[in-house]
């Protein structure tokens, strides 16, 4: 998973003004100093007035939250509480941005930390914001808090899940806005954290809304750019959200909200069909990378969630599409099985997949749609490796070995 945004520097870039600053009653082994920490908090413990010069102190000290020895100073310090009451009664957005991404780099630190239910809804109060730097830091509050602290996801509630985090999903057009509100949700139901009643068809129509204002699915190439670093961060952070909210369908949901949403949102069927299509070149298939495979994962989720019947339905085009794509992409791997055994097995387990789940007439007839050799290729491994499936497709490979000439 993609680590966190934060505004830092390491101590090496401190030019010499700074480094004079600091120096007296340092911080464990760092270059800080304790008053300067102390004399920027007093700032905190009346009426704020956000000067340039505040500003700057709490730029530093933001920049300073990279050292472990700094957040544990700052846990010492009371700085939750602090910061909390601070930005309840602050209008800067500017400090509270600065205020609230301090507090999301602590509680990422590797020390003891804690925030009591009090402090925590302070921050979750600032939601109200429609400032996008101050939401998305607070959606980064919230991200470190269900890793640091996931006994206090129970504190979002039906007002903000559906009030705050669907709205943004829905209607904001900051694309940074949308991949860190799309975050915040996979760690929130990673693990289930999230209460089931708030992982809904509502949520999910959202986050394809949110995923759709990014790219505008039925029109941009961003398949093209999906080797980029910024292109891959969101589609991951999105296909992880849409598997985690389909665990939570198989898991909880005894209505079939969920996978009516699925079954019936072309936008995400298009995404799943435009990538597979992309990693059939060659070209852009190899060298293999770790996304590649986390995206043939969640598309195995998505498509074996109960009552999902995205490649059943032949009239949607779904099977024709990614069975094609797949069964290029696995004669590609097969020259260089012995190189990306990990990934070979984990395309042929997702072709045995679809086949077990679509009739044998029609996988048939997408198998002769494709080139003999490649076909051959594609049965012959699935012969070779359908025993160590979770699943029985023994029938249907006899019937296509007997039929595909």
């Amino acid at each position: 998973m993609d680590e966190l945004q934060s505004s830092n520097i390491s101590a090496s870039e401190l030019d010499e003004e700074t480094k004079e600053k600091l120096k007296g009653d340092r911080i464990g082994d760092t270059l800080y100093s304790q008053s300067f920490v102390i004399k920027t908090l007093m700032c905190l413990s009346h009426e704020i007035n956000c000067t340039k010069e505040l500003e700057q102190d709490l730029c530093f000290l933001w920049d300073m939250t990279t050292d472990k020895d700094v957040c544990k100073y700052l846990f010492e310090l009371q700085y939750p509480s602090l910061a909390s009451e601070a930005i309840a009664n602050c209008t800067e957005p500017r400090c509270v941005e600065i205020l609230v991404g301090i507090l999301a780099n602590i509680l990422l630190s590797d020390c003891e930390k804690s925030m009591t239910d009090t402090e925590i809804k302070l921050i979750l109060d600032a939601l109200i914001t429609h400032d996008p730097l101050v939401l998305i830091q607070i959606m980064r509050f919230i991200e470190a808090m269900a890793i640091a602290l996931p006994e206090k996801v129970c504190l979002l509630g039906e007002e903000i899940i559906e009030g705050r985090f669907q709205f943004i999903l829905k209607y904001s057009e900051n694309f940074e806005l949308i991949t860190y509100t799309m975050q915040a949700l996979v760690r929130l139901t990673e693990g289930f954290k999230l209460d089931e009643n708030e992982v809904n068809a509502s949520l999910f129509k959202a986050v394809i809304d949110g995923f759709d204002t990014i790219f505008s699915v039925q029109t941009n190439n961003f398949e093209v750019e999906i080797d980029t670093a910024e292109t891959s961060k969101i589609v991951k952070i999105f296909l992880n959200l849409i598997s985690n909210m389909c665990a939570y369908a198989q898991r909880f949901h005894h209505d079939d909200a969920i996978p009516t949403s699925i079954n019936q949102s072309g936008r995400l069927a298009i995404t799943v069909c435009r990538i597979l299509k992309h990693f059939s070149e060659e070209k852009n298939l190899f060298p293999v990378t770790q996304d590649f495979s986390e995206y043939i994962d969640a598309f195995q989720t998505i498509v074996t969630t109960r009552d999902v019947t995205l490649v059943q339905d032949l009239d949607n085009n779904f099977f024709r599409c990614c069975f094609g794509a797949l069964c290029k992409i696995l004669y590609i791997l097969h020259g260089s099985k012995n190189e990306v055994v990990d990934v070979f097995n984990t395309v042929l387990e997702f072709i045995g997949v679809i086949i077990c789940l679509v009739d044998e007439k029609a996988v048939l007839d997408e198998i002769k749609n494709i080139r003999y050799r490649r076909g051959i290729v594609v049965l012959n491994s699935l012969k070779e490796s359908s025993r160590t499936f979770e699943f029985d497709i023994s029938d249907k490979l006899r019937f296509l070995f007997a039929e595909f000439k």
